[in-house]
């Protein structure tokens, strides 16, 4: 048998990616802090660049447009423009700003902490350790679990690491940075001088005794009823929580990428462009290059880059316009919930959303990805609101996965103290109310919250049982 090779050629086609093809992608996915920082590189690239920075009432009027929507019986919005800066949607009723009278705190936890750290660590190598694990702090005061990933991130070694855990768990409040119960009250009675023995021993034992190992634990530590109710009576008169003292900032400076506002019975959503500039041609620097004689070499240099110029504000309306459409059509498909709360969230998936705008879903996917909103109810990342459906019993009403997980930490939260609810017992509450979920759903759902099991709550109830109450 004889083997032949023949060369072939047949038609195909293939989507070649272009540099200023995968330069629109990358601007499509960037954050405006982001974006930021690409368009501060590209000006002091490209001299036909140039900026001009808009005050935030020209910011506000630019391309505002006002919606007439209407309702189905699904209460969606069945209408939809979209590539303007700020986009309006009417609703029905009147919501006064729930906002309007607060002050803005003295200090937070935070603050406090860091004017300590700069004042208390003169170590260098410490201070940096400390300022990172500022950012493990929780609004309790409490170090959350995984701040030895400042370790990993620093690759400073553990010993350092818990020396400046020492360090800082002397700082006030005391009992900040505290990684256990008896960790963060131990500092207090400290500084009151009322760490006795017997207080120490009901320090070191309160998970036993919530437990159940009074007698056991008497006996072993030679320690009477009345020295032990004397020691629990101290210990409860301390703060559990010293960081709740102060108001508390989140983590990390989230600059929204689009706001979400209403006026009276109008919803107003808006690109927040007041942190980038206007990106224009320097027309003053083309004529200047115009009225000169230029070398065949400067002639393809100043065509490159203005042809580039272009393309970068081709670009950057593009993204513009597209943000604005899938932030337009998530207020449309989630109004209910920006209205009523939570509850109303509906499930809402990638793919509804590139039908409805005629997008591919992969453009979706890089626009909501790591792009913020800011809301009445709060800022959120665009991707939050694409969320798995539930069907429940009566298959007429889908509830989104979120709607779930609020409605099992909300009973959680119901549940009697000494008879936590099980997974199954909430199978059978959620079946009640008519939504169909089986056990192991709940538990993904409980455990993607850090909701503990009813096992561990019982014990937790326990330990708060035992603190709060005399024997």
């Amino acid at each position: 048998m004889r083997i032949i090779q023949r060369i072939v050629q047949r038609p195909t086609q293939t989507l070649v990616m272009t540099r200023q093809l995968q330069q629109a992608i990358h601007l499509l996915e960037l954050s405006n802090l982001e974006l930021a920082s690409y368009l501060e590189q590209a000006l002091l690239e490209n001299p036909i660049l140039e900026a001009e920075h808009l005050c935030p009432e020209e910011s506000t009027a630019l391309g505002a447009e006002e919606i007439e929507p209407y309702y189905d019986d699904e209460n969606l919005w069945s209408s939809h423009h979209a590539g303007s800066l700020t986009k309006k949607f009417t609703s029905g009723e009147q919501e006064t700003d729930p906002f309007h009278d607060l002050k803005a705190p003295e200090k937070t936890l935070r603050e406090v902490v860091a004017e300590q750290i700069r004042s208390h660590i003169s170590n260098q190598k410490h201070q940096l350790i400390a300022s990172n694990l500022l950012f493990y702090l929780e609004p309790s005061g409490y170090l959350a679990p995984d701040y030895k990933e400042v370790q990993k991130t620093l690759k400073c070694t553990e010993k350092d690491l818990e020396d400046v855990v020492a360090q800082l768990q002397k700082f006030e409040p005391a009992g900040v940075f505290a990684r256990t119960l008896a960790e963060c009250l131990r500092p207090q009675l400290q500084a009151q001088n009322l760490l006795s023995k017997p207080v120490e021993i009901v320090l070191q034992n309160l998970q036993k005794f919530a437990d159940g190992h009074l007698s056991s634990i008497l006996k072993m530590y030679h320690l009477s009823q009345e020295e032990f109710a004397e020691a629990l009576m101290l210990i409860q008169q301390q703060n559990p929580k010293p960081g709740l003292e102060y108001e508390y900032e989140s983590n990390d400076t989230i600059i929204p990428d689009a706001y979400l506002s209403k006026s009276g019975n109008t919803w107003v959503v808006r690109l927040n462009d007041n942190s980038l500039p206007r990106i224009l041609i320097n027309k003053n620097y083309l004529q200047q290059f115009n009225r000169l004689e230029l070398s065949p070499h400067e002639k393809k240099y100043i065509n490159e880059r203005l042809h580039t110029a272009h393309f970068i504000i081709k670009a950057l309306e593009q993204r513009a316009q597209t943000l604005m459409q899938v932030c337009t059509e998530i207020v449309k498909r989630q109004t209910l919930f920006f209205q009523y709360g939570i509850l109303y969230l509906k499930p809402m998936t990638l793919k509804e959303i590139s039908q409805s705008l005629h997008l591919h879903e992969s453009t979706i996917s890089r626009v909501t990805t790591n792009k913020y909103i800011q809301t009445p109810r709060g800022t959120f990342e665009l991707k939050y609101f694409f969320t798995s459906k539930l069907q429940t019993l009566n298959k007429k009403k889908d509830l989104s996965s979120e709607t779930i997980k609020f409605r099992i930490k909300a009973l959680i939260h119901e549940e009697k103290k000494m008879s936590p609810l099980s997974d199954e017992a909430l199978v059978d509450l959620l079946k009640a109310e008519g939504i169909q979920v089986a056990r192991r759903t709940i538990t993904k759902y409980r455990e993607s919250q850090n909701i503990p099991s009813s096992y561990e709550r019982k014990k937790r109830y326990k330990m708060e049982e035992l603190f709060h109450k005399n024997i």
